[in-house]
């Protein structure tokens, strides 16, 4: 588990996260589309405005 600064904000630490887990900088949430992979099938569907706020939520880090 990665270990951030305590001096970093919320959105810093999700800033070096995405860039070291090689995301897109905004960790992918102006996609129009997100693929899901479950072994080597992908599905596809939209990234909703739902599912965005979802997914800020969850990629918060936590220490």
């Amino acid at each position: 588990m990665a270990h951030y600064d305590d001096a970093l904000t919320l959105g810093e630490a999700r800033s070096r996260y995405f860039e070291a887990n090689g995301f897109e900088t905004d960790g992918g949430y102006s996609a129009r589309w997100v693929q899901l992979r479950a072994g080597p099938l992908r599905f596809g569907f939209p990234n909703t405005a739902s599912r965005v706020r979802a997914v800020r939520l969850h990629d918060l880090p936590t220490c």
